[in-house]
């Protein structure tokens, strides 16, 4: 049992270091088959460029052994095979691939769009963003300016503000200045008055006295 075992898996080792890619011929269809014969049952028919992996071939046999991308294994006529790949796989593959080409191309086409409209966007950004960078850089020196300006406005004010608490105290002296004047001016008059009053009644006892000696005089 280890011999038969031992055997299948040099064989199956065998087979794998003789595969190759080989491809049906073109412009056919060919019967792959269950044994090496023309009378084998037919598993599948297969179109021009199928891709196949040899296997091995027999001695005096026509046929060979392949296997398919399923993994079965099977046989077809040697004849039937080509070790490259058929016109129509070159045309199929080639078409495949410009197709892809030109997908890759489309898409980058359209990163290419999409850089150019967010290098727009970048720019037009950029540009608001200096344009609200050059209001913010007016307003901070009108911020500045008024903020000077308002220091000095505050200065004016405090002086202006002295100035008034000084004309007040100047106006309040001025005020007692003027009350004591007129005081003084009152008691004047009523010292005058006084004295008016004084001498008048001092007249008018010594009148009387100088007429009577007049008239003494005059009756002596």
């Amino acid at each position: 049992m280890k011999k038969i075992t031992l055997i299948f898996l040099l064989l199956t080792i065998s087979s794998w270091v003789n595969a190759k890619t080989i491809y049906v011929t073109d412009n056919i269809e060919v019967s792959l088959r269950s044994t090496a014969s023309n009378k084998g049952k037919i598993i599948a028919t297969l179109p021009s460029g199928t891709v196949l992996t040899y296997i091995s071939k027999r001695k005096g046999s026509d046929y060979i052994k392949v296997r398919m991308k399923d993994g079965r294994h099977a046989f077809i006529l040697g004849n039937r095979t080509i070790n490259n790949p058929t016109n129509k796989i070159i045309l199929v593959k080639t078409t495949a691939e410009r197709d892809k080409f030109k997908q890759e191309n489309e898409e980058l086409d359209n990163e290419l769009l999409m850089l150019k409209g967010d290098s727009t966007a970048a720019e037009t950004n950029q540009n608001l963003l200096k344009a609200e960078r050059e209001k913010l850089t007016q307003e901070l020196e009108d911020i500045r300016y008024t903020s000077t300006h308002s220091i000095k406005i505050k200065e004016q004010r405090d002086s202006l503000q002295e100035q008034v608490v000084q004309f007040q105290k100047e106006l309040e002296q001025f005020k007692l200045e003027n009350q004591t004047l007129k005081a003084n001016i009152k008691l004047d008059w009523f010292l005058y008055g006084g004295t008016a009053v004084f001498f008048s009644i001092i007249l008018g006892f010594l009148l009387p006295k100088l007429n009577w000696r007049k008239r003494s005089h005059t009756w002596d």
